[in-house]
């Protein structure tokens, strides 16, 4: 009975610990993380990362705007505004972006755009 117990534990354990790990990456797209190291795309997406806007949600602003062109190669008309705090006149500010249908923060500081979320280096 001890070893019918025992048997029992070490399968409930191991039925726990090979669940399937999920990461998201900075543009939305899910990754599955395999035991063994490997790990391939998902067909989803991060609900949190989506959207899916036909006008800016604020008074946009066209310097930021051509930044993440460049930067993510995006065309303009595909950038909307989500969210602002601050910016602009204070040189310090946060902006939320939906960008060809993925929300990204930026960060402005002095005439300065970081994208945040990635590493900076």
């Amino acid at each position: 009975m001890k070893l019918f117990y025992t048997l029992t534990i070490f399968a409930i354990a191991n039925l726990s610990y090979a669940q399937i790990k999920k990461a998201t990456t900075n543009d939305g797209k899910v990754v599955i993380l395999n035991d063994n190291g490997t790990w391939n795309y998902s067909d989803e997406k991060d609900n949190n990362l989506a959207c899916d806007l036909k006008n800016d949600l604020v008074k946009p602003i066209p310097r930021l705007r051509k930044h993440v062109s460049a930067e993510t190669e995006v065309d303009e008309n595909k950038i909307k505004f989500i969210n602002r705090s601050g910016g602009t006149n204070s040189g310090n500010g946060m902006f939320t972006l939906c960008v060809d249908g993925i929300k990204m923060k930026y960060r402005q500081m002095g005439t300065v755009y970081t994208k945040l979320g990635g590493s900076d280096f």
